[in-house]
């Protein structure tokens, strides 16, 4: 979303303008009893494509078929994405220095019957989020290729159930 306004800080005020995401959860009803969390992305190339994909983790740690997701093109044509569309491996960990959860950071994603192949990078490490639980939400850049050219982006990333099950690579 187009944004602009004024943030106060240290008593200066300063104008600002760019792009904001707004995240409206309208429920958890697709976790099952096994679903411990989920990992969400929200995805926006320079080439005006957007992805949106989450796997959605289990006790037993393997992701339930229960999540469509969404692949969008700047002609407004959509197509659904399935968990076995994709493969998200993580290429790291990062370890929250208030709550002591550690999650993953960094992933490559592949989308192979759509020749997608995405590094998703979190702009900064430390993007936990303290509310009635500690879960982690923040802003990513993106690099990769799609049908073998360049691409590069931003995104968003949520991680949930991390703080009670701890990340296992």
């Amino acid at each position: 979303m187009e944004t602009s306004g004024t943030i106060v800080f240290s008593g200066d005020r300063i104008a600002v303008t760019g792009l904001s995401w707004m995240d409206h959860e309208f429920g958890t009803s697709a976790l099952s009893g096994d679903a411990v969390g989920w990992d969400w992305f929200a995805v926006t190339l320079d080439n005006e494509v957007v992805l949106m994909f989450a796997e959605i983790r289990t006790k037993s740690g393997r992701s339930q078929d229960v999540f469509e997701g969404t692949l969008s093109f700047p002609d407004g044509r959509q197509l659904p994405i399935q968990p076995d569309d994709f493969t998200l491996t993580p290429t790291g960990q990062w370890t929250s220095p208030d709550s002591g959860t550690v999650y993953p950071s960094g992933w490559r994603v592949t989308f192979p019957a759509h020749e997608i192949e995405l590094t998703i990078d979190p702009l900064i490490d430390d993007q936990e989020m303290d509310v009635a639980f500690s879960y982690y939400e923040g802003a990513t850049i993106v690099r990769g290729t799609m049908n073998g050219e360049p691409v590069a982006g931003r995104g968003y990333v949520e991680l949930t159930g991390y703080a009670e099950g701890g990340f296992q690579r």
